[in-house]
């Protein structure tokens, strides 16, 4: 999965390029959306099915994209398609993107077995991500909203408290060393900069097949 910097970028760059959802842009939920599914880790003892289920992951640990958006679409349905629902899914479909574009491209990342080799993949994405919040411009201004955003209830999803968890940790946790330090071998900035420019772009494309929901 995409470390928060990544999901904040994406999401920022996703409501920016889209003029019909300035008040998604400008309102602070949307941020706390895009940063949220994580917030399941802020629940002791939770295994992979517990994120599969925040994820939209439907009967699978593998993100099945059509099962997920039907799911998707359902929990922004019951969410009025409001800023923190929209920022939610957008957060979902970056992870589905995320996920493709390291596995198609950086096969030295996978152990022989095709699992991920967490020691590799963190120690890159670790100090990108720390990286990525010296010095992308908008950081502050995203920063400055999810301060100000309300938790809510995710009624047999998330708690307000989980979900104000994981803000205050997100808010903060720059504030400490990486916890990475080898030299960067495999997920460079400039290929997860990469990442950041092309993505909105296929959110976009993945939000509209499914009945331009957030476009009405």
């Amino acid at each position: 999965m995409a470390l928060p910097m990544v999901h904040l970028a994406v999401a920022y760059k996703w409501a920016n390029n889209n003029g019909n959802n300035k008040a998604v842009f400008y309102s602070p939920e949307f941020y706390l959306g895009a940063i949220s599914p994580d917030a399941i880790h802020s629940r002791p003892n939770i295994n992979r099915d517990d994120k599969s289920k925040t994820h939209f992951y439907i009967n699978s640990r593998r993100f099945d994209f059509n099962a997920g958006m039907v799911s998707a679409n359902e929990f922004l349905l019951q969410h009025s398609y409001d800023a923190f629902g929209i920022g939610y899914v957008v957060h979902a479909v970056t992870d589905y993107f995320w996920i493709r574009y390291f596995s198609e491209n950086f096969p030295e990342l996978f152990d022989e077995n095709g699992k991920t080799i967490p020691e590799l993949y963190y120690n890159d994405t670790d100090q990108v991500d720390y990286m990525l919040y010296a010095k992308l411009p908008y950081r502050q201004f995203m920063f400055d909203m999810m301060e100000k955003s309300v938790s809510p209830d995710l009624d047999g999803l998330l708690t307000k408290e989980e979900i104000e968890a994981w803000k205050q940790r997100t808010l903060h946790w720059f504030e400490n060393e990486c916890p990475s330090s080898e030299p960067i071998r495999i997920l460079t900035y400039e290929k997860v900069c990469y990442f950041i420019d092309f993505a909105p772009a296929k959110v976009d494309e993945a939000l509209k097949i499914n009945e331009n929901i957030i476009y009405q």
